[in-house]
Order: C-alpha cells, then sequence, then structure tokens
C-alpha cells in the first residue's frame, strides 16, 4: 500500500513536468529572440534590466517568501487555507510597498552619467517587484500539490510574456520598454492568479487584505529576515559574476557573456522545474532526513552523468548553428567548455533546498560566503599570474572554482546532515 502511494506521488509530480519545461524552453526562446530583435548594446540593456528584476526578486519580501514556501505545504496539509492565504496576502503587501519604496531612491538618486540609462534600472525595478508577485501567487497551488494549475500559471505567463516582449522589441527596439511590456503582462497573469486564489475561496478580498496588513505589525522578524540573508548571501555567491560583468566590460562583451549565460540560466530553469514539485515533497516529511538524502543524490548524479554525455552533440550543435544565426555572438564557443560544466553543476544542485528544510541555514550562510571569498581569491590569483587570460574567460574560471568548491561542501554537510 505505502508502496502504490510513493508511486502515484512519483507519477503525480513527474506529470506536469512537460508543462513547465514548455514554460521554461519559452523563456530560454525569449533570451534568444531578444538576442536577434535588439541590437548588442540594447541587448546588454535588455539582460541588466533582468539581472536587477531578480536580484530584487531574491528579497523574497523581506524573508516572507522563504518561510511561506517552507511552512504552507504543511498548513494546507491541516487544513489551515486562512492562515496560509494570509502569509501569502502579507509577502505581496510587503513586495509592492519595497518596490514602490525602491522606485522612489531610483527617481531621486539615480546619476545621470551612467552606463546604462535610468529607463533600463527603473524598468527593471518594476519588473521584479511584479515577477517577486507572481513567485508568491503560486506558491498556493504548489503547497497544495496543485501540479497542473501550478504548472499552467507558469505557461500562461511564460507565452504572455514571450508574445508581448517579441511584439514589443519589434516595435519599438529599446531594452526598457520591452522590459515593461513583460511586466504589465505578469500583472495580467498575477491579476488572474489572484482572483482564483482569493476569490474562489470565498475571501472577501479588500477586508482580508486590510486585515494581512495590520498583522504584518506582529510578524516576529528574526526568522524571515535570516532567511532573507541566506537567499542574498546565496543569490551573491551564484551571481557575482553576473554583476561584475556590468561594472566592469563594455557593452557589447556584456552582451556576449549575457548570451553565453542563457546556457547557464537553461540549466538553472530546469532545475527549478523539478525542485519545484521535489520541494514541497520534501517539505512535508522534514524527519525523512536519510531517505531524502538518498532521493536528491540519484536525480542530481543521474543529471550530471546525462549532462556530460551531451556535451559532445550540444558543442556541435553549436558550432554549426551560431555562425549562421547568432552572428555577433559566436564567440562564445572559446569559452564553451567553461560554461558547460558550469550548467551542468548548477542543474545538479538540490542541496540547498535539502538543507534548507531540514533547518540548517547557518550552514548555508556559510557556505555561501565561502563561495563568495573563493571567486574574489580566484579572480585575483587569476588576473595577476595569468594576464594572458581574457576578462570574459577571467570571470568564468573564477566563478567555476567557486562553484565547484561549493558544490563539494553542500554534498559534504548534506551527508552529515542525513547520517548524523
Amino acid at each position: 500500500m505505502i508502496q502504490k502511494t510513493r508511486t502515484r506521488t512519483r507519477t503525480r509530480m513527474l506529470g506536469y513536468i512537460p508543462l513547465l519545461g514548455l514554460s521554461m524552453v519559452l523563456m530560454l526562446a525569449r533570451s534568444l529572440v531578444q538576442a536577434q530583435v535588439l541590437n548588442v548594446e540594447e541587448y546588454a540593456s535588455y539582460n541588466v534590466s533582468l539581472l536587477i528584476s531578480s536580484s530584487f526578486c531574491v528579497l523574497g519580501a523581506l524573508g516572507l517568501q522563504s518561510i511561506s514556501q517552507r511552512d504552507l505545504p504543511l498548513y494546507l496539509k491541516q487544513g489551515k487555507l486562512t492562515k496560509s492565504l494570509k502569509n501569502i496576502a502579507q509577502a505581496i503587501i510587503v513586495t509592492l510597498f519595497l518596490g514602490v519604496f525602491f522606485l522612489l531612491i531610483w527617481v531621486f538618486t539615480y546619476p545621470s552619467e551612467s552606463t546604462y540609462s535610468g529607463k533600463v534600472v527603473g524598468a527593471g525595478l518594476a519588473h521584479g517587484a511584479l515577477q517577486q508577485t507572481f513567485l508568491l501567487l503560486t506558491i498556493f497551488s504548489r503547497s497544495n500539490l496543485m501540479m497542473v494549475t501550478f504548472s499552467m500559471e507558469y505557461l500562461s505567463r511564460s507565452i504572455l510574456v514571450f508574445f508581448a516582449g517579441y511584439l514589443a522589441s519589434i516595435c519599438f527596439e529599446t531594452a526598457s520598454t520591452t522590459i515593461l511590456v513583460e511586466a504589465i503582462a505578469t500583472l495580467l497573469v498575477c491579476s488572474f492568479i489572484f482572483i482564483q486564489t482569493f476569490v474562489k475561496n470565498n475571501i472577501s478580498t479588500l477586508r482580508f487584505l486590510y486585515i494581512a496588513a495590520l498583522g504584518i505589525r506582529k510578524v516576529r522578524w528574526k526568522e524571515p529576515l535570516g532567511l532573507m540573508m541566506l537567499m542574498l548571501v546565496s543569490f551573491g555567491a551564484e551571481n557575482i559574476d553576473r554583476w561584475l560583468s556590468v561594472f566592469f566590460l563594455d557593452k557589447p562583451s556584456q552582451a556576449l557573456y549575457s548570451f553565453s549565460m542563457i546556457i547557464v540560466l537553461a540549466a538553472q530553469s530546469f532545475q527549478v522545474v523539478l525542485n519545484s514539485s521535489l520541494y514541497p515533497i520534501l517539505a512535508q516529511k522534514p524527519e525523512r532526513m536519510k531517505e531524502n538524502y538518498i532521493l536528491i543524490l540519484k536525480i542530481a548524479f543521474t543529471l550530471i552523468i546525462s549532462g556530460f554525455l551531451c556535451y559532445i552533440p550540444f558543442s556541435y550543435f553549436l558550432e554549426f548553428y551560431l555562425p549562421i544565426y547568432f552572428a555577433d555572438y559566436v564567440d562564445i564557443l572559446n569559452f564553451f567548455p567553461l560554461v558547460y560544466t558550469l550548467a551542468i553543476i548548477r542543474v545538479s544542485d538540490f542541496w540547498s533546498s535539502y538543507l534548507l528544510i531540514c533547518r540548517r541555514e547557518r550552514i548555508l550562510i556559510c557556505i555561501a560566503l565561502i563561495g563568495i571569498f573563493n571567486f574574489i581569491i580566484s579572480l585575483s590569483f587569476i588576473k595577476v599570474f595569468f594576464e594572458n587570460v581574457g576578462s570574459i574567460n577571467m570571470i568564468y574560471y573564477s566563478i567555476l572554482t567557486s562553484v565547484i568548491i561549493n558544490y563539494i561542501l553542500l554534498l559534504f554537510n548534506s551527508a552529515r546532515v542525513a547520517y548524523r
């Protein structure tokens, strides 16, 4: 009986992955399409806006997103619907407040002589606030194991953002306008999900939001802010290279670096698709540390082996098609092995989620800080002793060294937690 239940759970977990996979493919195609439509400098600006957007999302409503992701599966399993929706509503209110706050700072303080225009930064902030709202709204369906609903929410947003952004880039040919149109598309999807989640559960929306806003004062902020710091440090460890490329590379080089990162981001998106199904199932049974560890170990090493087996055909594919369709970015072939190795490591990293479920936040913060330190040391070492290495290769060698060390530390500490 137990075996049949596990089989049904795994079937349900895998059944919706094609829909999320299609969503991921559309987001990957979106970056490729923008690389063709926009000129090199506008494409660099487009990616800077997206980096600002994703950086805003790391705040996670001051940690309330992480709390909701962790606690909602249990709340919904226990039938605590109102408490679950209250958590989501409070996180959305905090997110919108942060969005307005940062936009006001941008209006009054952004220097006019910067490399990237103020419109690029402002559009990125608006995009980030709405994307964060979307992520918060989808927590309900994901935590309730409504996997088809969850995947359709992602897919509908991907379709709308893809076509809206494509039309905007063709009509206006500017990065900031394209990002704003994508943000408006996200807002439309958010409105639909909000109605589906709150109104259809017979929640008096305005009154509920008012009560949720008042309840923010009673939130015990120590744990959410601690989780936010964890996310900030982890994001810094994973994306310090992208921010360095913004500040130290010119626009053509930054565009090339961003284009090469599509491979890594595609790997991370695929990892998110898998993790989105795995995380709530593991979170419902956090006490089964050893069994969860073994399951993650099998998935991780299957992905690593599969990734390396695909290296040769994928490299031949790029060598043939890049000069035809993306001639401006053909130089990424010079550092493709580094990019691909980084992608394989990122796609197989489920250990951060495992340690988070096991409430080992301090370990994650320490490892992330070690990652940032390793990156800085590696970058300094390469710059001093290997002067002939190009700027982009230098960044990639440094981030790859840091990521490999981090992966080993995460794997070791996860095993220690599982077999203590």
